[in-house]
């Protein structure tokens, strides 16, 4: 399939990279962040789990704690725990990063607001479906004011709250209002 085809060019791109590099290297950081993200999409989670974690501590190691592409890594894993049904580590994961990425990158950006959208999805399939909503309404503002009204993201979220809100009968009026937008 395509999928195997695709992992098997990521693990020579890996291996390629380590023959260079090293496996202590910046430029074997992406390489394993790729392959970890192409084994999650064909469903192999304890796997793409283990290479994240190689991710997080090669750029903890190499970029420090606080560093964007040591957040990005620890966002990854943090989905990965979500793939796995470890929710709750998933969510204790998400609050963590998104408190160091708000330390390092302020309140106002992009990375935050995606940070309090997975939030909230981990919210969502926890069952908490007011900290969920609350906290999809705090991230579709956020988008709004980084990103602009008219950015597919923004409709993404939007859609994503019209549905919790119809779902969980919350306030109609308001998933009317995101839904005709």
């Amino acid at each position: 399939s395509r999928y195997d085809e695709a992992l098997a060019i990521r693990k020579q791109v890996l291996e390629l990279s380590r023959s260079e590099f090293g496996d202590d290297d910046f430029q074997t950081i992406e390489p394993k962040a790729l392959l970890a993200k192409n084994l999650s999409d064909v469903g192999r989670d304890e796997e793409a789990l283990n290479i994240h974690k190689q991710v997080v501590e090669l750029s903890e190691k190499l970029f420090g704690l606080e560093h964007v592409k040591t957040l990005q890594a620890k966002a990854n894993l943090a989905s990965n725990l979500g793939a796995l049904g470890r929710r709750e580590d998933a969510l204790e994961a998400q609050m963590n990063n998104l408190v160091t990425a708000r330390k390092v990158l302020g309140d106002e950006h992009n990375f935050i607001a995606f940070s309090l959208n997975n939030i909230a999805v981990t919210l969502y399939r926890l069952g908490r479906y007011v900290q969920a909503i609350d906290t999809a309404r705090q991230s579709l503002k956020l988008q709004r004011k980084v990103l602009g009204e008219k950015h597919p993201l923004v409709f993404d979220t939007m859609f994503d709250l019209t549905g919790t809100l119809i779902s969980h009968s919350q306030n109609l009026t308001e998933a009317l209002f995101y839904a005709r937008k």
